[in-house]
């Protein structure tokens, strides 16, 4: 689980040009994740994608 966050970070990161996520952006994502691990997700892919789509749409809601 700890892999897929790092990488969805990444992603995110080239995806936006961002250099940092605000914090209260990496802290949803996180938690999105962990929830999703916690219920029983445990392919990497899936957990990544699923993260990056959350960081997505809670960026476009916050600009």
């Amino acid at each position: 689980m700890d892999r897929a966050i790092e990488r969805m970070f990444e992603i995110f990161k080239q995806m936006t040009g961002q250099a940092e996520i605000a914090d209260d952006l990496r802290h949803g994502a996180e938690d999105h994740v962990r929830g999703l691990f916690e219920s029983g997700e445990t392919d990497e892919q899936r957990l990544t994608v699923s993260g990056l789509t959350y960081l997505k749409k809670a960026s476009a809601v916050d600009a």
